[in-house]
């Protein structure tokens, strides 16, 4: 995460269990496909299941601020 992530986001990241970040990670809504079955990611390390989960938060709403309207002064 980098330092534009919001404080809140990486502290609720942190300390999310194994369980926790397997089921945000199959349910975050993203623009593009996303090809990762339960049983690889028990095979994960809780740090690269956090990794991949920021990663993909992060593109996910990169993408969505990206195609939304600029707003009006």
């Amino acid at each position: 995460m980098g330092r534009h992530e919001p404080r809140s986001q990486r502290r609720e990241v942190a300390t999310m269990d194994r369980q926790g970040l397997i089921k945000a990670i199959l349910t975050v809504k993203c623009t593009f496909p996303v090809d990762l079955t339960e049983e690889f990611l028990q095979g994960l390390s809780i740090e690269r299941l956090r990794h991949i989960y920021q990663a993909l938060s992060l593109r996910a709403r990169s993408r969505r601020s990206s195609h939304q309207p600029a707003k009006a002064r």
